[in-house]
């Protein structure tokens, strides 16, 4: 065979080779999920605990309706704004009861991480 590192004889031209980085600089399709499309999420059970929360999503949660209603032509990305400014400028007191409500929290996540691993099927 005068070609023995062809396959069966075949000569290859460069538009047969294999897509390479070096000669295409668009990645490969066909790999991954297709474009447009998203994964669908494994559904939490209801038993399963919930994270606790932060004390500043604490203060956004309870303030964001109040904040929205005062300043009703805001865009949700400067209302966050408006909303991180008025979290920095509390003082240390007023920070407070959000850190102690997520102190509180946090104790609740790990009661009830306990009590969900505990009853866990497999013994983690």
């Amino acid at each position: 065979m005068a070609n023995s590192s062809n396959d069966c004889g075949k000569v290859s031209s460069p538009e047969e080779k294999a897509p390479d980085s070096s000669d295409n600089a668009t990645p490969v399709r066909g790999v991954g999920w297709p474009k447009g499309k998203k994964r669908k999420k494994a559904s939490k059970g209801s038993s399963d605990p919930h994270k606790p929360l932060s004390a500043y999503n604490l203060f956004i949660k309870e303030n964001r309706e109040k904040t929205k209603q005062d300043n009703p032509t805001l865009s949700f990305t400067e209302l966050i704004r408006k909303m991180a400014q008025d979290w920095k400028s509390l003082s240390p007191q007023e920070r407070q009861q959000y850190t102690n409500s997520a102190d509180e929290d946090k104790e609740r996540y790990v009661k009830e991480v306990g009590k969900y691993f505990s009853t866990y099927p497999f013994g983690l």
